[in-house]
């Protein structure tokens, strides 16, 4: 049972705790393309889930080398993300007309 609360727990911190996962959200909702943005997110909880059930989170866990070549791979990729996020950042459009 304690297993299924840690779960829950760390869940829900994933869920509230500003992330890249958050920025993403938000420049797709900028962009109007929120469906597929929130079920890819959600695909890769699903994945992290399935991984984790299946003893590969132990076992990278416990192997340092692919920890770390991981854990680089994380963040080269949040660098990437950074960066083309600073090149082309999103942007509100407004209604041709003026709006308010």
């Amino acid at each position: 049972m304690s297993s299924v609360v840690g779960f829950w727990a760390v869940a829900a911190l994933l869920i509230a705790v500003p992330s890249p996962d958050w920025a993403f959200a938000i420049s797709a909702g900028l962009r109007r393309h929120v469906l597929p943005a929130a079920g890819g997110i959600v695909l890769g909880y699903v994945f992290m889930t399935v991984v984790v059930a299946a003893g590969l989170g132990l076992l990278i866990a416990s192997t340092p080398s692919a920890l770390t070549a991981l854990t680089l791979t994380g963040g080269i990729y949040l660098i990437w993300l950074g960066i083309k996020t600073v090149r082309h950042p999103a942007t509100v459009d407004r209604p041709v007309g003026g709006g308010r």
